[in-house]
């Protein structure tokens, strides 16, 4: 036991100084640490350093560490470690906390990590379960060896039809969500720098983040108001009027894929869809028709 506690404060953040910081095109994350013995640690986004500290998220000088699911370690080219209970983080990409949903740690990496694989998997969460959506991305960059939006929306769309219907299909209906998917890229590539991440960086005003969503293939009002919660919610953008903007998705109760971060809280939203069923209303409280 006293050495399993000893090696664990041997690889205890405080015992590391921050000496790199680096993100590739796809959103992908790493951070570089050296000890007091010049040994250098490299994690990809998502990896722990020790048991209980995770790797989350990065800015232009600064390393986010998780710290038992109920903190946050931030640290800095200075050497300044910070810990606190909560993000806040109005418009980075530092997340508040992890959205966990699929089952395949890979995939929810990806869906953390690249804003691209986040608005394909809201795209194709309808009318199939939301793991099996939400798993899309990570099927796709499987099969092309990425989830970038440029390199999509550079693909013949019936060449990139065919691979999302290649069994295991991406969704019950794949040709049409991965035409959808297509067009979503080509958009993104245009408008957006080829990273959808874009399309909520450095945003202040949820009105315009609504409006770009509403814009995008498949992203109807119910659908973009839900992004917008999970934006806020899970990754701590949080533009001036997004509680509105993301209707009753902003409240506490677990109706969607923003309220999903754990195990317990996937059983929730489960729980909860199961409970509106049986009232006939839908995840908004309103009487089916």
């Amino acid at each position: 036991a006293n050495s399993a506690e000893e090696a664990a404060n041997e690889m205890s953040l405080y015992k590391f100084k921050l000496v790199g910081i680096m993100t590739s095109g796809n959103d992908d994350g790493f951070v570089s640490l050296i000890n007091s013995s010049g040994d250098v640690t490299t994690l990809s986004l998502f990896e722990e350093l020790s048991p209980g500290v995770k790797f989350i998220g990065v800015t232009n000088d600064e390393a986010v560490f998780e710290k038992n699911g109920n903190s946050f370690l931030v640290i800095n080219f200075n050497n300044q470690i910070t810990e606190s209970t909560a993000m806040a983080a109005p418009t980075s990409s530092v997340p508040t906390r992890v959205l966990f949903i699929t089952g395949i740690p890979k995939a929810d990496a990806l869906l953390n990590s690249n804003g691209t694989a986040l608005l394909i998997g809201m795209l194709l969460d309808q009318q199939v379960p939301m793991e099996w959506a939400f798993t899309g991305p990570h099927t796709i960059k499987q099969r092309l060896g990425h989830c970038d939006a440029s390199k999509i929306a550079a693909m013949d769309e019936e060449k990139f039809v065919s691979i999302c219907c290649e069994k295991p299909a991406i969704h019950r209906f794949p040709a049409s969500m991965a035409k959808r998917i297509h067009q979503m890229c080509v958009i993104l590539t245009t408008e957006y720098k080829g990273k959808g991440s874009n399309v909520w960086k450095k945003i202040e005003n949820a009105e315009e983040l609504r409006k770009r969503l509403r814009q995008l293939p498949g992203y109807g009002e119910e659908k973009t108001e839900i992004f917008i919660a999970l934006l806020g919610k899970t990754f701590g953008v949080r533009p001036v009027g997004w509680k509105k903007a993301a209707g009753v998705f902003s409240d506490t109760k677990p109706r969607s894929v923003a309220d999903i971060y754990s195990q317990a809280s996937l059983l929730k939203v489960r729980g909860f869809k199961q409970m509106q069923r049986a009232q006939d209303v839908d995840k908004q409280d309103r009487p089916r028709r």
